[in-house]
């Protein structure tokens, strides 16, 4: 890339309220949209967006976000949308605010799938020896892909 933060260029044109926005799993697919173009600021029409609802609907075999969230890596890599929609679309449905610390970096880091914490209690043992917060140590853990040289170096 450029140089730029991923995170902070899609963030940067979410709505300043996008992490409160909480989409459930019952939430349709539409909403889900929605909230995508509204943070673009762009308008689509009624037949394009039913087409694009139609696509991910089929391939993630399902009428609401929890299917979305269900969804495999092979599932996302398919999905036949725009590629900046499905960057977003992604970031929207795997946003977590009411979630525990742990599992809102599984989301930013990991794809919002479960990463093995107990496996790696020694590490973040040693990460609060150092002078580290707890909070600082799991997201090094998980921005430097649980690389131990790269820990400590990480803040």
């Amino acid at each position: 890339m450029n140089g730029l933060s991923p995170t902070k260029d899609i963030t940067s044109f979410l709505p300043s309220n996008y992490e409160a926005i909480v989409l459930s799993d019952e939430a349709s697919i539409e909403e889900a949209l929605d909230l995508v173009f509204r943070a673009k600021r762009k308008h689509v029409q009624q037949g394009e967006k039913r087409k694009l609802v139609q696509n991910i609907q089929t391939t993630c075999a399902g009428n609401d976000v929890g299917a979305l969230r269900a969804m495999e890596e092979e599932g996302w890599k398919s999905l036949d949308i725009p590629l900046i929609c499905k960057v977003y679309l992604r970031h929207c449905i795997t946003q977590a605010q009411n979630l525990t610390k742990q599992q809102i970096y599984e989301c930013h880091f990991n794809n919002g799938l479960e990463f093995d914490w107990q496996g790696n209690a020694d590490k973040i043992t040693n990460l609060l020896s150092l002078g580290f917060s707890r909070n600082e140590a799991l997201e090094a853990i998980m921005v430097t892909g649980n690389k131990s040289l790269e820990l400590v170096r990480f803040k």
